[in-house]
């Protein structure tokens, strides 16, 4: 991954089954790319989250991808209120490390709420 962003192409993560775990996905991208490059800095937390989220977008949409004013709003809300995911200092950090598919609360798509977990 860090070697394809070097070059200036745009990496994006996505999962082609219903079952597949994106949170899994992503820390999975970032440890074998520090793997792969031989370089614990070599990918961060951040990169993978924008390889499923502003690149996925880019370059033909700007509408989707991020959360600002005009931009369609899809989320998906992690319950941090639990003990592998704490302590709670960096967000993006929590997630990607420890995080998994168990720990979304809500998904909102287009501004609609899709699914919520009621155990929450």
């Amino acid at each position: 991954m860090a070697r394809y962003r070097k070059r200036g192409m745009n990496v994006v993560l996505g999962t082609d089954q219903n079952a597949m775990d994106l949170i899994d996905e992503m820390r999975l991208a970032m440890f074998s790319s520090k793997l792969n490059e031989d370089d614990p800095l070599a990918t961060t937390c951040l990169d993978v989250f924008n390889a499923v989220t502003l690149n996925a977008a880019r370059p033909r949409r700007q509408d989707i991808g991020r959360l600002c004013p005009g931009a369609k709003a899809d989320i998906v809300l992690v319950n941090v209120a639990q003990a592998h995911l704490s302590p709670f200092r960096d967000p993006l950090k929590i997630l990607v490390y420890h995080a998994n598919q168990n720990d979304v609360d809500t998904v909102i798509v287009d501004g609609k709420p899709q699914w919520k977990d009621e155990m929450s």
